[in-house]
């Protein structure tokens, strides 16, 4: 027997066991991106060079593979592998982003791995979420950290319930070699066609007697293709500065068929002494279809210490699969 036709008879074997008895999906995304930026008092430059399809503060890019098999017992046993890459550069890396497995009934669930954080939720509010010109780290919400808006966690348990729209949910570290044993999130929400609203509460335990701490309350209301939303935060973690503030940031869209002009707006009140910062950003958005979109966009960000500045424009599309 040819040894081609061997192998791939010997690979179908050991894989139809399991597809038989569980579904395996593959879904991703791929963005690019090209913008003019300015940082601080630096020169303008085109910048290509991407984090996950994104110039800045990271982009959507993923591979990602999803189990899931319901058992006679009523549960579902599911798993998810999420890698990231960029769009750019070359390479063939694939950075972690989630890998966990978990077990759920009616409307409980449990899971164990490394899993996005809980207080993220509120990138939902943004409209140019894993666009350059996003919030997070951008001057118009938290960005890196423990209980940032970018956060993967490592060595969690997570547990929650969801019914009719409501969703509790909480992550807890347990892992005495971790530099984060005993931290924690949580979420609660509510969501329908019309609106949403959550809130959200991170705490770090970093081994000192700062604990430092996020908390985040939001929501967003859709009508006939308007999309408004609202969030506030209070922070310790992931902050302009890397201090302790408070954001105010609300954000507004309009579908007018295809197009979808988009914005955000966001001041931030830092406890620091000149280091308040009001950040926006604009964009149009066409939509081509359900998974894929181009836009053109502008942020600026202006702080009361210059060195925190920046601003661009540029364009970018991205597809989902």
């Amino acid at each position: 027997m040819n040894k081609r036709v061997l192998a791939l008879a010997v690979a179908t074997a050991l894989v139809s066991p399991m597809t038989a008895s569980a579904d395996v999906k593959l879904s991703g995304a791929i963005q690019a991106e090209v913008i003019s930026a300015k940082f601080a008092d630096g020169e303008r430059g085109t910048i290509t060079t991407d984090n996950g399809g994104s110039v800045a503060n990271g982009g959507p890019n993923n591979l990602t593979f999803s189990i899931d098999e319901k058992m006679d017992t009523g549960l579902t046993a599911y798993g998810k592998i999420s890698r990231a890459f960029s769009t750019f550069k070359g390479g063939a890396s694939l950075a972690p982003l989630q890998h966990y497995v978990g077990l759920k009934g009616s409307g409980a669930y449990l899971q164990f791995g490394r899993i996005s954080g809980l207080y993220k939720y509120g990138n939902t509010l943004d409209p140019l979420y894993e666009t350059s010109v996003q919030a997070r780290g951008a001057g118009g919400a938290t960005g890196s950290g423990f209980g940032g808006h970018s956060g993967y966690l490592d060595n969690v348990l997570q547990a929650g319930f969801e019914a009719n729209g409501f969703g509790v949910a909480g992550q807890y570290i347990a892992d005495e070699s971790s530099a984060n044993d005993g931290s924690m999130q949580f979420l609660a929400s509510y969501d329908n066609k019309t609106f949403s609203v959550y809130g959200a509460y991170a705490m770090q335990d970093d081994q000192t007697d700062n604990e430092p701490r996020n908390i985040a309350v939001g929501g967003k209301y859709s009508i006939a293709g308007l999309n408004l939303s609202l969030k506030y935060e209070n922070a310790e973690i992931g902050t302009l500065d890397g201090g302790k503030g408070d954001y105010l940031f609300a954000s507004a869209s309009y579908a007018l068929g295809n197009v979808i002009p988009t914005m955000w707006i966001a001041k931030y009140a830092a406890d620091a002494d000149n280091e308040d910062a009001l950040s926006f950003s604009a964009a149009i958005i066409y939509a081509f279809s359900n998974r894929t979109i181009a836009y053109a966009a502008y942020h600026k960000t202006d702080s009361d210490n210059n060195t925190r500045d920046w601003d661009a424009f540029g364009v970018g599309m991205r597809h989902k699969f």
